[in-house]
Order: structure tokens, then sequence, then C-alpha cells
């Protein structure tokens, strides 16, 4: 598909010289940041925006080939080109359909992860996206449908994180049509993604049903201030929340959390809740986040005392005499091997970012340690439940575990100059 030119659709302006700077302040403190870019409108304005920038962050552009769709791998190529026009460097992610189901909701969690794991490799600190006021609108749309609570109705944060990569939203106050005025003042080209006049997908069957709330003064910009005040709301309750973990919650390196019941039980009931599934969102890495229902039931069975554990969103949950343990269900891990490779950074399972030394001279395999042939050889410390120790990274080879790093553990014999980092992702979420 050749990229069409922006037209200016309303009278109303682009995106001022002086905005420039005021938008982009938030991204101040970072080194390193990646731009992501599928092409469209919006996404070509952010890219053309940082690139006017003043800012000393260096920026790195990645657009995915989701291969979707016959063009979306020129599509890609040409974003290249737009980016290094610019000065920016780029990158192309590819990603591989598994399936033909629910395909859009599949595609974004695959773009976060290439993203997250490009991130880790090349020490970029987040990613930046072009969602837009229109989006945030829809956002509250599609939740409102659902029956979402002040989080939900929220809608999208202007800094958050998504599959272990931290996500940047400078735009979000910005309508869609000042950005495709803005590419239209410059003459830049984009692309226009055919899926997104698909009446197939919920958030097109919204955007169509949001003109018509349109009408009787329902606009995205009465929405989205309705989603900007909730979410001040909910940053009053986040801060809440944030005090209880502090005083409540030790991180362990293990990647597992240990919660002092008689401090929980001192906090209210809605804080309480939002501590847990806090945490199980954190702890249960690629598992789906649980449902708010379930946390409340799962909050019962704490007030009730009875039963040992439960397991909720990809994490067991074990209570002990004056503490609650909540951590990775081995069970619902991924357990094929993922190759690491010498001087290479890896996010695995969402929950650990792991750095195989250059000069441990070969490549290595990364799996749960529960599913390694050999785990006996290694000593699980007394502290450590077994749930936990099942469930943390190990390094193979030849299918025998060679490191793992968080205990300590090297293979008698092996080679000194096979090292590896691993840094759990738990308390940095």
């Amino acid at each position: 598909m050749s990229p069409t030119k922006a037209a200016a659709e309303t009278p109303r302006s682009g995106i001022a010289a002086s905005e420039i700077a005021p938008l982009f302040s938030p991204l101040k403190g970072y080194r390193h940041l990646a731009i992501a870019v599928s092409g469209g409108p919006d996404s070509t304005a952010l890219m053309l925006l940082a690139a006017q920038w003043k800012g000393k962050v260096k920026f790195s552009v990645l657009t995915i080939d989701h291969g979707l769709r016959r063009e979306s791998a020129e599509e890609a190529r040409q974003v290249k080109r737009w980016a290094r026009k610019l000065g920016l460097p780029a990158y192309i992610l590819t990603w591989q359909s598994p399936t033909k189901s629910a395909v859009q909701a599949r595609a974004r969690e695959a773009r976060y992860r290439l993203m997250a794991q490009w991130c880790a490799q090349h020490e970029a600190e987040g990613v930046v996206t072009a969602h837009t006021l229109d989006d945030q609108a829809e956002t509250l749309l599609m939740r409102l449908a659902r029956g979402s609570g002040i989080d939900g109705l929220s809608a999208m944060a202007s800094e958050t994180w998504v599959h272990g990569v931290k996500v940047l939203r400078p735009l979000l106050d910005i309508p869609r049509e000042r950005l495709r005025n803005f590419l239209e003042s410059r003459g830049h080209g984009f692309f226009s993604d055919p899926s997104n006049d698909n009446p197939a997908f919920e958030r097109v069957r919204i955007r169509k049903a949001g003109r018509l709330l349109a009408s009787v003064g329902l606009k995205p910009e009465a929405l989205a201030l309705t989603a900007r005040r909730l979410h001040r709301a909910r940053q009053a309750l986040e801060r809440a929340t944030d005090e209880l973990e502090a005083s409540a919650v030790a991180p362990q390196p293990e990647g597992h959390a240990i919660i002092d019941l008689k401090r929980l039980s001192k906090a209210s009931e809605e804080i309480q809740l939002r501590l847990i599934f806090r945490l199980l969102e954190r702890v249960g890495g690629t598992s789906a986040s649980p449902q708010l229902s379930e946390v409340e039931r799962l909050g019962q069975w704490l007030l009730a005392g009875g039963g040992l554990s439960r397991t909720l969103g990809g994490c067991r949950v074990q209570r002990r005499s004056r503490i609650l343990i909540v951590g990775r269900e081995s069970g619902r891990m991924r357990c094929r091997p993922i190759t690491i490779r010498p001087g290479e950074t890896l996010v695995w399972d969402d929950r650990f970012k792991i750095r195989l030394d250059q000069g441990s001279g070969r490549s290595l395999k990364v799996l749960p340690l529960g599913a390694a042939k050999d785990r006996r050889q290694v000593k699980r410390p007394k502290n450590l439940p077994d749930f936990v120790f099942k469930t943390l990274p190990a390094l193979t080879s030849k299918g025998q575990v060679a490191l793992v790093p968080q205990l300590g553990y090297s293979r008698p014999g092996a080679s000194p100059a096979v090292k590896a980092e691993v840094v759990p992702l738990l308390a940095s979420s």
C-alpha cells in the first residue's frame, strides 16, 4: 500500500513548535527510549515530533512487521526509511501470528513483548507510544461497556508498565485530528490500516458509536476529561496502596513477595484488594491478569482463614502463620527453552531480566528450574518455598543445568567463564 498524504480535515491547527517541549517534558529524565511507530498517522506524527524536539533523550524507532496484511513488510521498511531521513535509528521487529482468533489483542500483546525484549537488549528505558485523546475516550467507552470500576474507567495512564516494559504516552491530551493536520503541514505521508474500519473489531464499533455520542454532547474531549478525573481518584487509591506495599510487602530476589498479614489486615478492604491484585499481576509473569471478582473471592478466603493455599492469575498464594507468600505457579509457566547468547539480555516470563556475560563463550538455554531433568542436583535453600524454587530461571547447556544465578549455583566442573546476571522485575514495576 502506498502512503497517503495527510489532508487538513478541519481548520484546527496542528502542533505548534512551542507545544513540543511541554509535550515531551515528561521524558526529560530518560537517556534512551524506543518510539513505537506503525506508520499510521498518529505514530508517524509522534516520530516527527520527537525528531523535532530539542531534548537530550536518544530515540530509537521500532516498527513491527506483523504479517497480518500483505503490505506489512514494505510498510515497515518505509517507516525505517522515514526514520533514517529524520536522523533516527530504526529497527524492524517481526511477529508471526500463530492464530487467526483475537488477532488485535494477540498482536498488541506480541508487539509489547517484542519491544520489551528489544529494550532489554539495547538498554532502552521504555517505549513511547502515540495514544491520543481519542484513544483515551474510546478506551473509556469500551471499559464502560464491560462494567469497569475506577481503574478501568480512568483509562490509559501517561506512564505505566505493560509486559515488562515501561510505556510512556505524551500525546494523551492531543486530539487525533491535530496530529493529522501536523502531518499535512509537513507534507508527510502515512499508512491507513483497513482494519481500522472493520466493524468486526470492538474498538472500531466503539469509534463509530462515538461519532453518534458526540452529536449529543459526549465528545472525546468530555470523555477524556472524565477519564482524567477518575484517574485522579485512582492515583489517591494507588498512593494508599503504595504506602501499604512499602510497610507490608517484602519483594524477594527469587521473584516472589512476602506479605505481613497483620499489617495487611489493618488496611481497608479496597486497599488490601488493590495490593493483592498488583502483586498477582507482577508475580504472575506472562499469565493473564485475574478478574476483580476473582481477587475479591481470594480476599474472602483470606478473611475466612480456611485452607493453606490458592492459585490465581498464574500465581500460588500460600498462607503461613503470620505471612502470605505470593509466588509464580510452576504449572502455568511455558517450559519451552529460550536461547540466550553471550552478551545478550532478555526479559524472561515478564519477571526477570537475564544477561549472559559476553565472555561466556557459548549460548545457553533458559527454562524454569522445575522443568530441568537434573534439577535435583541443585540444592534448595531451606527458607525458599519449593513452588518458588521450581519457577526460578535455570540456564542449561546440553540438557544439564549450568547456572542458577539467584541461588549462586554453578554446575561442578562447568567453565568458570560462564557467568550470568538475573535481575527480578518485581521491585521495579
